[in-house]
């Protein structure tokens, strides 16, 4: 893979990046950073096809910046880190010819202190998995020019939306403006409410929903001890980058005992871990535009959303003087058995006080 970026220019990196050092008491290193990389390279830099993370370290050293790459960065490579590229940078500004350069791979840059953490981007975590060469070389032609530059009768296209949502793209394709046609897909299908990858090659336009659903199918393995439903669900969608949604009062309807969870699972899809939860807890999910949405058992009362009410107070001795603290327990704290059972004796507690009286 090759990666040659041009543009307009003024001064060269290197020698800013010894300026720049000096002023590091003054301003954070962040901030340092942020400059270095809105500077525009007029001398050349060209580094020969080479594994990745040594073209990042020559890179390293003709620029002054640190590149710190996640290792699920080279474990989403064609041929992880031994995966090849060529680096050519002239007039234009670090920042752009690194983005480019980042894009084209399917990876994101963000400054974090001293350095430029570089992970997985949009196009990486839709898709899930390592690229394979094709996939990787349509996200290279993407990354090295505009939408409206691209010759789209020779792009392979793989598109099956409704006509509206079609149309809809296409307008918002033709004025997204953005450093190169990665960005401008992002750009559009965000505001189309849509979602695009590269999968097998072809770029593809798929609903949101239709995103998630495939996201669910991943495969995962994993290992929960004593973990809490809800945390274990957000948990499960960072692993798949989805957003799980709650319906109120969802979560404390469960009974008590199955709140807590131990999950143990071996190459398992996302879906089947969500039915297996599910299944233990009586939860119902379903899949929307915008994440998962996790709703109560059926036949649970719905939350009203009006005002928490005290139905007892616990009180508890702290010292030997007498002093206690009360500790007010509310009616939606209570697990669905719990609060059966209230209703239950309720009767009986209110006909003996009545007796008492």
């Amino acid at each position: 893979m090759h990666h040659r970026i041009q543009s307009g220019g003024i001064r060269w990196l290197a020698l800013l990046m010894l300026v720049l050092a000096a002023r590091a008491r003054a301003q954070g290193a962040a901030g340092i950073v942020e400059e270095a990389l809105d500077q525009v390279v007029t001398q050349r830099i060209e580094i020969p096809e080479q594994p990745l993370a040594q073209a990042a370290a020559a890179l390293e050293q003709k620029t002054g910046l640190r590149l710190a790459f996640d290792k699920s960065a080279f474990e989403m490579m064609p041929y992880r880190d031994r995966t090849r590229v060529s680096i050519v940078i002239e007039n234009c500004r670090v920042r752009d010819a690194l983005q480019s350069l980042f894009d084209g791979l399917g990876l994101e840059m963000a400054v974090e202190g001293d350095q430029i953490n570089v992970r997985p981007g949009p196009a990486l975590r839709r898709l899930g998995r390592a690229l394979t060469i094709e996939e990787a070389q349509l996200l290279g032609a993407l990354a090295r020019g505009r939408w409206s530059a691209l010759d789209h009768a020779k792009l392979p296209i793989s598109a099956a939306l409704d006509a509206e949502k079609q149309q809809e793209l296409d307008r918002q394709l033709a004025q997204a403006a953005g450093l190169n046609a990665v960005r401008e897909l992002d750009a559009a299908t965000a505001a189309a409410r849509l979602s695009w990858t590269v999968e097998g090659g072809r770029l593809s336009f798929i609903t949101r929903k239709q995103d998630i659903e495939q996201r669910l199918e991943r495969k995962l393995s994993m290992v929960y001890q004593r973990v809490t439903l809800d945390e274990l669900l957000v948990d499960l969608g960072r692993r798949i980058d989805v957003t799980f949604v709650f319906a109120p009062g969802a979560l404390r309807a469960v009974n008590a005992e199955n709140r807590k969870m131990d999950l143990i699972q071996r190459e398992s899809t996302v879906r089947q871990t969500l039915e297996r939860i599910c299944g233990n807890t009586g939860l119902r999910y379903g899949i929307e535009d915008d994440g998962v949405h996790i709703q109560a058992p059926p036949g649970a009362a719905p939350s009203t959303g009006g005002a928490r009410r005290v139905i007892a107070i616990l009180r508890v001795p702290v010292g030997d003087d007498g002093t206690s603290v009360e500790f007010p327990i509310y009616d939606d704290e209570l697990p669905p058995d719990v609060l059966k059972l209230r209703e239950k004796k309720l009767p009986e507690v209110i006909e003996e006080l009545r007796k008492r009286g």
